[in-house]
């Protein structure tokens, strides 16, 4: 009797861990799809000029302009603020653009930032665009090439307060669209 009530026991407790799962998840896929609808309100420009970054802010409503010279090329990049689902986002999507010949032309590489803090220009002998991950600390930086683009942690700690640096594969965001 001990045993069948102690296979019950975890019979119950599996399907309520199982009805917790699917309860969570419920919660949680609505707020991922509000979020994936928010991002598609950005307009996203097909081009850019090489008009000042306060036209190219003004023209397209984005919260910054970069441009980044790169060895395979120039690049422009506007960062949009992503439209807020509760007062506690800082969410942003990063569009780069590759020069072909009077434009930037949009090159598919781009990256929806949730949680992160407003992307910035970093200062040093090689410009970049750098962001922290608001709920672990982490700072990364965006690298482009032809392909896409690749958010790469350079700095910060985990949760279980280990270091994290620019080796570390597991904590690499890559987007090719």
């Amino acid at each position: 009797m001990e045993r069948a009530m102690t296979v019950g026991r975890k019979s119950s407790s599996g399907v309520t861990a199982a009805l917790v799962l699917v309860a969570a998840t419920s919660l949680v896929l609505p707020a991922c799809r509000r979020k994936e609808l928010a991002a598609a309100d950005v307009p996203v420009p097909a081009f850019v000029g090489d008009e000042s970054a306060d036209v190219l802010k003004t023209r397209y409503q984005a919260v910054d302009a970069f441009t980044l010279p790169q060895a395979n090329g120039s690049y422009r990049v506007l960062v949009f603020k992503l439209r807020k689902i509760n007062d506690a986002d800082s969410d942003y999507r990063v569009v780069a653009y590759r020069r072909q010949g009077d434009v930037y032309v949009r090159q598919g590489a781009e990256i929806n930032l949730l949680d992160f803090e407003r992307p910035r220009l970093s200062k040093g002998p090689t410009p970049r665009i750098e962001t922290t991950m608001n709920r672990l600390g982490v700072r990364f930086h965006v690298v482009l090439d032809q392909t896409g683009a690749q958010l790469v942690p350079t700095e910060g700690t985990t949760d279980g307060g280990g270091l994290i640096g620019a080796d570390v594969d597991h904590l690499t965001i890559r987007d090719r669209c």
